[in-house]
């Protein structure tokens, strides 16, 4: 049995509100949710964006934990315009 946070227009409500406040923090990325947990599609990055480092990854973190989320997953692209995705350390 799933929870009311399972719900898809719950899963669709808090990806599109964390879609949008990563979006006004410079880190645009494709939301989908899977139960608390946020997955990240951060391919196609424009050259403008933030570069993954740590600190954005601990804001991503933030952000996500304020739409409701517990976990986050970022999935990487090895596309050529994702270079600064690559060089990003370890997660903290």
């Amino acid at each position: 049995m799933s929870s009311p946070a399972d719900a898809p227009p719950e899963r669709a409500a808090r990806s599109a509100e964390l879609r949008s406040a990563l979006a006004a923090a410079g880190v645009p990325a494709d939301v989908e949710a899977d139960g608390a947990l946020a997955i990240l599609r951060v391919s196609h990055r424009p050259r403008t964006a933030r570069p993954l480092d740590a600190a954005t990854r601990a804001e991503v973190v933030a952000l996500a934990r304020a739409c409701g989320f517990t976990h986050v997953a970022i999935e990487l692209s090895s596309a050529e315009g994702d270079a600064d995705v690559r060089r990003a350390e370890p997660l903290p």
